[in-house]
């Protein structure tokens, strides 16, 4: 695809590559100190928070890397089947954290399966969007 002669796919690949360059270092320092950031921001109580946050940061890096170009199936008229792709990823993650509360031995464990569930559908999300603008795509 082409916008006023310029492919499209460039620019995608551009801007994911700035935005993992902003996004890395900060997720990086959360990814290694979630727990001992919160502990010290907001008090003991609030360490447990941390833990969480660490558990959610592939969900996090994915959703702020997916963010951006979110708005091209609608540009490129593939509404429906983005539709669909997002609704069958809320029932698997529904559906994935329903059992992990099932057989969860902590309460971690609900959190970090959403965050699984929703980070690898966020990279079949871009992957797809790269596809839809362009034939190959390397980034």
């Amino acid at each position: 695809m082409k916008i006023n002669g310029t492919p499209f796919k460039p620019l995608l690949i551009k801007s994911i590559r700035k935005i993992m360059l902003i996004c890395f270092p900060f997720f990086l320092v959360l990814l290694f100190f979630a727990p001992f950031i919160f502990k010290i921001a907001f008090g003991d109580e609030w360490e447990q928070a941390g833990v969480l946050t660490r558990l959610l940061i592939p969900w996090l890096v994915m959703n702020f890397l997916a963010s951006p170009i979110s708005q091209v199936p609608n540009i490129m008229g593939q509404q429906r089947k983005a539709f669909l792709i997002n609704l069958i990823v809320v029932l698997a993650a529904f559906a994935g954290l329903i059992l992990s509360i099932q057989v969860a031995t902590s309460f971690e464990y609900p959190f970090l399966v959403f965050s699984t569930i929703s980070a690898l559908y966020l990279i079949y999300f871009v992957r797809w969007i790269l596809r839809l603008s362009g034939d190959k795509f390397r980034i």
